[in-house]
């Protein structure tokens, strides 16, 4: 579950967005925007604690991107920073 949470109604309605999403070992959070206006979509936040090895930041970036119905869809574009 995650620790913010926004989504806005209007993302059912939107074709082309775009997803940026954030990874660190302190969390994961991702925000998708509409490609045309840059209207934000959604975003949220996933904190992550005591992660000190790289297996386990893999671990609980699958779960995120597996698990959020939101991260399932198609996007025009993506970026990753890390």
């Amino acid at each position: 579950m995650p620790d913010i949470s926004y989504v806005n109604p209007k993302i059912k309605n939107i074709s082309q967005k775009e997803l940026s999403i954030q990874v660190s070992l302190s969390g994961f959070s991702f925000l998708i925007k509409a490609a045309e206006s840059g209207e934000c979509l959604a975003f949220k936040s996933y904190k992550f604690e005591h992660i000190a090895l790289t297996d386990e930041l893999i671990r609980h970036v699958s779960k995120v991107l597996a698990e959020d119905k939101y991260l399932q869809d198609s996007y025009s574009n993506s970026e990753l920073f890390f």
